[in-house]
């Protein structure tokens, strides 16, 4: 009898566990597979012919592979995937730099009239990239589905305005926003995107790529949550002993041109690895730290690279901007 309480118990909480949170698949981890056995994620919808990406290392082409991919380089804020979306562009042409790329999604039950409730994400502007935006990646709910047969942007107005007063530039962080909302009443879709014409898109030069399809603003996403506000989820560290690690060691200058310097605060023998975008060791060694470490660049070509340290067990990895 105990046993059987125990079980209906646990299988209670993980119903509540899954009801507190109104967007399937939030994290963008269960995945289905479509055409030519690509994988992708599951309920998540493109309401126009511009298809949002999937990031995970369940894909084999590296260009759409987590941490690097054809946009940057990025891990997963929780799992091992996450989305990314085009909210605007400069590369392509006049008709076309309307082009853009949205999420839609059901809700798992319509939202109640007048009640209050909260919506989480995590954004990371892609590396590459040389435009970062501000009031322009919108959340839009609505009773029945929205979309379009074209590339361009979905003439609504969205509820909420993430960042509406301040660039989005971070790149190496996934960066929290959160925002409280009341319903209208039945509304079940979620569509998140840019619903403005180019013309009124506010952009920052912030740096990237040199290449012409960088000239655009493309944001990584993962962790959406739509829900009750007393149970949005707590931003915690992924583990105590890497966080630990992570504080002791220090890596300087980044970005840089010709030398790379690995301070660390303890006795343990360092093993350092750099790879490139696609994953091939670029250097390589192991070394007993007498606090500061010299590592030479300046060989490399320009670009993104991961540096990645193991002491004692524990690994920590930085992104390193190669000018």
């Amino acid at each position: 009898m105990r046993r059987f309480k125990l079980i209906v118990l646990l299988v209670f909480c993980a119903l509540q566990s899954n009801a507190q949170n109104l967007i399937p698949n939030p994290s963008f981890e269960d995945t289905t597979t479509i055409q030519f056995g690509t994988i992708y994620f599951d309920k998540w919808k493109t309401p126009t012919k511009g298809s949002p990406d999937f990031f995970s290392p369940y894909n084999s082409p590296s260009v759409i592979d987590v941490p690097s991919n054809f946009v940057g380089y990025q891990e997963a804020k929780t799992g091992v995937a996450y989305s990314g979306i085009l909210i605007y562009s400069l590369y392509r042409n006049n008709d076309s730099k309307r082009f853009r790329e949205y999420l839609q999604n059901k809700l798992k039950k319509p939202l109640v009239q007048d009640s209050l409730y909260c919506l989480q994400l995590y954004v990371s502007l892609a590396d590459s990239q040389l435009f970062a935006s501000k009031n322009k990646l919108g959340v839009y709910f609505s009773q029945n589905q929205v979309g379009s047969n074209d590339f361009f942007y979905l003439p609504v107005q969205p509820q909420i305005m993430v960042s509406p007063d301040t660039f989005i530039t971070e790149k190496e962080r996934w960066v929290a926003y959160n925002f409280e909302y009341q319903a209208q009443g039945g509304e079940e879709y979620i569509t998140i995107g840019n619903f403005t014409d180019s013309t009124e898109v506010d952009t920052l030069n912030v740096g990237g790529g040199s290449d012409i399809i960088d000239r655009a603003t493309y944001y990584y996403l993962d962790d959406i949550y739509l829900g009750h506000c007393d149970s949005v989820p707590l931003d915690t560290p992924n583990g105590l002993g890497e966080n630990t690690l992570n504080s002791r060691i220090k890596v300087y200058p980044n970005p840089t041109k010709e030398q790379l310097f690995i301070s660390y605060e303890g006795k343990e023998k360092l093993q350092i690895q750099l790879y490139n975008l696609v994953g091939q060791t670029v250097e390589s060694r192991q070394q007993q730290t007498n606090n500061q470490i010299q590592l030479s660049v300046g060989h490399l070509p320009k670009g993104i690279y991961l540096l990645e340290i193991i002491a004692d067990q524990k690994r920590v990895s930085r992104k390193i901007i190669k000018q």
